[in-house]
């Protein structure tokens, strides 16, 4: 869905400059866009419908979304405040359209190296194998455990390009390069 999304998404760019191609129904893409993003709020809906349900006020949050619930609560004693039903959605939606592209390309480059380095792949597999086992899945609980892994991984997002922009702007080259960038501009 979110997939579907992302390709509807860059339609609807040619339409927001030309809003008259919304009216020809080869561009008429705006309400499938629409729709896509409806259903995506419903389904999210559902889940915080789920969470409230099983949540207790004084249990340790399971994700972000009792986090966001337990905040919800203490605040609805005191005065009005932007923590709401309809904050959290859009919090949500904006949390798997931000993770959705990045967690792709990270898993891209982390099977393109595995693949370009067996020797690796085996070192994981066998450091997974006895430290985890095959009766069940890795969780974050296991990460402790599990130090190759987590430094491989912590490798591949550093040598490949996920999200360039974010780490130049960590950077602190990044005044020298707004510098270099402005002057090629002027």
């Amino acid at each position: 869905m979110i997939i579907h999304t992302s390709e509807i998404a860059g339609s609807t760019t040619v339409v927001n400059f030309l809003p008259i191609l919304r009216y020809i129904p080869r561009y008429n893409v705006v309400d499938k866009y629409c729709d896509t993003i409806n259903s995506i709020i419903d389904w999210i809906q559902l889940n915080i419908d789920e969470h409230s349900k099983h949540f207790a006020v004084n249990s340790e949050p399971r994700d972000f979304v009792d986090a966001y619930l337990a905040e919800l609560k203490s605040r609805k004693k005191k005065q009005s405040t932007s923590v709401d039903n309809n904050n959290l959605i859009r919090t949500v939606v904006d949390l798997f359209a931000a993770g959705t592209e990045t967690t792709s390309t990270a898993l891209s480059w982390s099977i393109l190296y595995s693949a370009l380095y067996p020797d690796i792949q085996s070192r994981l597999r066998q450091e997974i194998l006895d430290e985890i086992g095959q009766s069940r899945d890795v969780t974050m609980a296991d990460r402790h455990k599990l130090p190759y892994t987590e430094d491989v991984i912590v490798e591949v997002n550093r040598i490949s390009s996920i999200v360039h922009c974010l780490y130049l702007m960590s950077s602190p080259m990044m005044s020298q390069w707004e510098i270099s960038l402005f002057r090629k501009v002027r």
